[in-house]
């Protein structure tokens, strides 16, 4: 039994196509993970990209072990190899799915829930500018209001620039 794993003569047989094209297929899929997968969640979209990443490197060593074994390098043709590429494959798919229907859940809520929460004074957020707080014995700072607003411009005789100014006064 194990007397044929270290042969290399064996040539190139009907276990090695179907193992051709399982790899094939995964780094076909590990591309597609890896480059065009669009996610709105960044946690499952790090997952299926590092995924992907996975899939295709695996991949792409099972080729280059068959063809090692199409070209006939005596140590590197050993079936051995396509064998043990094959038990890494298929276990690195087993642990991502493991991790899709285990972990995933979860991190995403909580990616999710974070995301929604408000976020307090002092801290930033994702998408939130930092904010400074006085410290809590400090005065607040004297404004002052003015009594009357001044005549607006008429709207003709201002310029452009003029008009731009003024709006981002009234915005501060």
């Amino acid at each position: 039994m194990f007397q044929n794993l270290f042969t290399s003569d064996l040539g190139f047989g009907g276990r090695s196509w179907v193992a051709l094209g399982f790899w094939v297929a995964g780094l076909l899929v590990g591309i597609y993970l890896y480059q065009a997968w669009r996610e709105i969640n960044p946690v499952r979209g790090k997952f299926f990209k590092r995924t992907g990443l996975g899939l295709a490197i695996l991949s792409a060593v099972g080729i280059v072990v068959l063809l090692f074994r199409v070209i006939g390098i005596p140590v590197a043709s050993m079936p051995v190899w396509s064998y043990l590429v094959m038990l890494v494959t298929l276990g690195y798919i087993s642990y991502a799915t493991w991790w899709a229907t285990q972990r995933l859940p979860s991190l995403t809520a909580a990616s999710r829930d974070q995301r929604r929460l408000p976020t307090q004074a002092g801290q930033t957020g994702r998408n939130s500018a930092r904010t400074y707080n006085a410290p809590a014995n400090a005065k607040p700072a004297k404004t002052a209001v003015p009594t009357t607003t001044p005549a607006p411009r008429p709207v003709a005789t201002t310029s452009r620039r003029e008009s731009r100014r003024d709006r981002k006064k009234k915005q501060r």
